[in-house]
């Protein structure tokens, strides 16, 4: 049985270095190992490479306009055209994770500024009419975004059970009568 974090190397015909290389004729088994060299993080050699002060988007330039955020919880929508948020026809939904491979999507929900979304990822979708020749068409998205938060359900209080009650309440009775 193996322990954590131990691998079963792959048997082969004959013990072979991993040093070596194979042909086909020594061995049938290719790429059953990895000679990488092992480096090291603290090797004054690389020190020139890594700039801890640097910030990688300093001279960053946006190209896309973003039309939502998420802060402290609440939603909101922006756009450079329109005040108005009708005009946007923006909506979200939750995504759910179920397991590592699979998601449950939310339904969509028209987003309202300040909308606190009960979920960790929020996709924020916001579409508008085409129009060619002045022929109204398909809607179509011009603006889709992932947001991430740590969401947190707020508990309240459970109320106490019954049988706590009653035997508070016999304690207090029982205590008086000694008296």
């Amino acid at each position: 049985m193996l322990k954590n974090n131990e691998f079963k190397r792959l048997d082969t015909a004959e013990s072979v270095e991993t040093t070596k290389i194979l042909t086909p004729s020594t061995n049938k088994i290719w790429l059953d190992f990895c000679n990488l060299t092992d480096i090291d993080p603290w090797d004054s050699s690389i020190l020139e490479y890594i700039e801890p002060g640097k910030d990688p988007m300093h001279n960053c330039v946006r190209t896309v306009f973003e039309h939502s955020k998420l802060i402290n919880g609440q939603l909101f929508i922006y756009s450079k055209e329109s005040s108005n948020n009708d005009e946007m026809n923006c909506r979200m939904r939750c995504l759910f994770s179920k397991g590592e491979m699979h998601l449950i999507y939310g339904s969509w929900i028209k987003v309202i500024n300040g909308t606190r979304p009960e979920c960790d990822i929020v996709e924020v979708e916001c579409r508008k009419k085409s129009s060619f020749f002045g022929f109204h068409e398909e809607e179509y998205a011009f603006y889709k975004y992932l947001h991430a938060q740590i969401y947190r359900k707020r508990f309240t209080r459970e109320p106490q059970l019954m049988s706590q009650r009653r035997i508070r309440h016999n304690i207090v009775k029982n205590s008086s009568l000694l008296h």
